[in-house]
């Protein structure tokens, strides 16, 4: 029995300070992965394209891939930069738990940014302000997003966002001829089991070269 106040406080103390650990947890590994993904994703590096298996003096470089594997296990496709939201976030392949821990998830079957078709990225609101697709709701229609993959930059202008029912979103992930952006996320904020999303679309603005 006298352990159990201790248990007690111990259970109180992780009760209270769980957000401020998990926010500390995510910011370290974004940090860690941007950091490995800048050579990588915003420079036209002689590395880019191949799957990096480990980080550091000992790399090892398999074939040509459209995935980066980087330091955790992480799959990286690319970074994601909004500048209106203040955002730069790791992409990540795939929508398991982990990966929209950490940063935003490629969903599967989705083409990779760059590629035609619609890229649907989806991420979770945090607790933290500005923290993931916290503050996608702040966008409109002609706002700008850039893609940073593979030595390629990207630009998107958003052409469409809005809050809707969740059955809704699948008329929004459906394939297309064009090269576009989707992104997904919960809305309202800080609600268990939302029942609404926030879709934002964007269209791929063409380069002078293409």
């Amino acid at each position: 029995m006298k352990k159990l106040p201790l248990i007690l406080i111990v259970v109180g103390f992780l009760t209270v300070f769980y957000p401020f650990l998990e926010g500390m947890y995510v910011a370290y590994w974004q940090q860690k992965l941007l950091a490995e993904m800048e050579p990588v994703h915003r420079t036209q590096s002689p590395q880019a394209g191949v799957i990096i298996i480990s980080v550091g003096e000992d790399d090892v470089f398999e074939e040509e891939s459209g995935l980066t594997e980087l330091s955790g296990g992480y799959k990286t496709v690319g970074i994601l930069s909004i500048d209106k939201i203040n955002l730069i976030v790791p992409i990540l392949e795939g929508t398991s738990g982990e990966a929209l821990r950490i940063g935003v998830g490629l969903l599967e079957t989705t083409p990779y940014p760059g590629d035609i078709g619609n890229s649907v990225l989806t991420a979770h609101r945090s607790h933290g302000y500005g923290v993931k697709f916290n503050r996608l709701d702040e966008l409109r229609t002609g706002d700008k997003v850039t893609i940073y993959r593979l030595g390629e930059v990207y630009e998107y202008t958003v052409s469409f966002a809005e809050i809707m029912e969740t059955e809704e979103i699948y008329n929004y992930i459906v394939e297309g001829d064009e090269e576009m952006i989707t992104l997904i996320t919960c809305h309202p904020l800080y609600q268990v089991d939302p029942p609404f999303r926030i879709v934002v679309q964007a269209e791929r603005v063409p380069q002078k070269d293409e």
